[in-house]
């Protein structure tokens, strides 16, 4: 989920300029920002959905870890 905001984040709404040097085939291979991410295939994704998993991930991860950390102490004491 983390690299799909973060492509769609950098990519949307580019436009790049391509030297002469960089131009294959007589066009520019990525234009737009667009292109990338439908090369990607990440231009069709919900982008709330997929912010709103990566939160819930992250907030689990630290409730797991909070958990564990409590059970650790808990079995070292005296």
């Amino acid at each position: 989920y983390g690299s799909l905001i973060m492509t769609r984040n950098e990519f949307d709404g580019k436009v790049f300029d391509c030297s002469p040097s960089q131009i294959s085939a007589g066009a520019c291979p990525f234009p737009t920002g667009e292109a990338v991410l439908t090369l990607l295939k990440f231009q069709d994704s919900d982008w709330n959905l997929y912010m709103g998993l990566f939160v819930m991930v992250v907030v689990v991860y630290r409730i797991l870890a909070w958990w564990i950390l409590v059970l650790k102490v808990k079995s070292n004491r005296w």
